[in-house]
């Protein structure tokens, strides 16, 4: 997004997004299609992003995190999304703290768990 600079919250802030979000998908019920093409269940995922962005504690610590984040000279607070013409940028803005902030802890977390992936893979490839 041109005009963003985001600059990394503190571990402490950055976790506390991590959490929330993490508490607010958890018990969304997403379920891995039994067939890409003819069984995916989307249900789930919408679920877990209406309950992600309906959290007050996502939203909390998404300002926390981009207390330093900046937008065209603009401190990005809730005082930024007060006129109605920045409001669309709302979510575009916080995906990117989002993966800022958060993306840093995802990065291996796969590694360290190698045979999900694969079992998810062959499970997915067994069904087709």
């Amino acid at each position: 997004m041109d005009g963003l600079r985001i600059t990394p919250a503190s571990f402490s802030d950055a976790r506390a997004l991590e959490r929330a979000i993490t508490k607010a998908i958890k018990g969304s019920n997403i379920e891995i299609p039994g067939s890409i093409k003819e069984d995916i269940k989307l249900s789930g995922f919408i679920d877990a992003i209406a309950s992600t962005i309906s959290s007050e504690e996502v939203e909390n610590a998404l300002f926390k995190c981009a207390e330093k984040a900046i937008y065209k000279d603009q401190r990005i607070n809730r005082d930024f999304f007060e006129p109605v013409e920045n409001r669309e940028l709302f979510y575009p803005i916080m995906a990117e703290v989002v993966k800022e902030n958060v993306g840093p802890f995802m990065k291996r977390i796969a590694s360290l768990f190698p045979g999900v992936g694969e079992a998810i893979k062959g499970k997915l490839q067994k069904q087709k």
